[in-house]
């Protein structure tokens, strides 16, 4: 591509999102990029940005600071821009368009914020909590017991000892499998056991073989997060 502006534009990936979702996809498109331009000479190094745009003042807000301080290192030495403090509210064919009013030409724009609840959920007329389904330690509806239940990303759900279980898919099976036993004994008769899954651990990809990870409350960064997230 000859076209200046056009080819900076190609050669620039935006990422909406600090979180697991947001880092690993900005950490893995960085990778990729520099690694394949080298069969490309005609595309300069220098023009190539990727960019991570989070509205927190530090990514990972799910992990230990010190672990997200240090994948913020990682990524900032390794050519990725970390835009805190902002974030993206609109995006078009040729730029995304920052809160604060900045503006990256971008033809590649990823978005990995939370979604929004189905409008379905946000109608009906029962309790919640932060837009989410309202359920007690057993997963049943607050004012619904024993007649609906709710789980995964639509449940606002706390855990035996008051923690709030997050929408990943290691919660989310076990969420299930406890749903499963308490509707049976709703059904059949027995007694109805309660959510206390704390989570095996948290771990984010860093890219070029390197990660972190806390895991059983143990903090760990470099290869053996890697090979641990492998």
């Amino acid at each position: 591509e000859t076209d200046v502006e056009l080819r900076r534009k190609l050669v620039t990936f935006v990422v909406s999102g600090g979180g697991f979702s947001g880092v690993e996809v900005i950490a893995e498109v960085n990778d990729f990029v520099r690694d394949v331009v080298r069969s490309y000479p005609r595309i300069p190094r220098e023009e190539i940005r990727c960019v991570l745009v989070h509205s927190r003042e530090r990514i990972l807000q799910e992990m230990d600071e010190g672990l997200a301080l240090f994948a913020q290192r990682i990524l900032a030495g390794r050519g990725v821009e970390l835009k805190l403090g902002d974030r993206l509210v609109a995006a078009t064919s040729e730029k995304a368009i920052l809160k604060s009013g900045a503006e990256i030409p971008s033809k590649t724009i990823v978005s990995t914020v939370p979604s929004a609840m189905p409008p379905l959920l946000e109608k009906l007329q029962c309790a919640k909590e932060k837009g989410r389904l309202l359920v007690d330690q057993q997963l049943a509806l607050k004012g619904r017991e024993g007649q609906v239940w709710a789980v995964g990303d639509c449940a606002f759900i706390q855990t035996v000892s008051g923690t709030q279980a997050p929408p990943t898919a290691q919660h989310a099976t076990r969420e299930a499998n406890r749903v499963a036993t308490n509707i049976a004994a709703e059904i059949h008769g027995g007694e109805r056991a309660l959510f206390a899954f704390e989570g095996l651990g948290k771990l984010g990809a860093l890219g070029h073989n390197c990660a972190v990870a806390e895991v059983f409350g143990i903090k760990i960064s470099g290869v053996l997060a890697w090979l641990l997230w492998r």
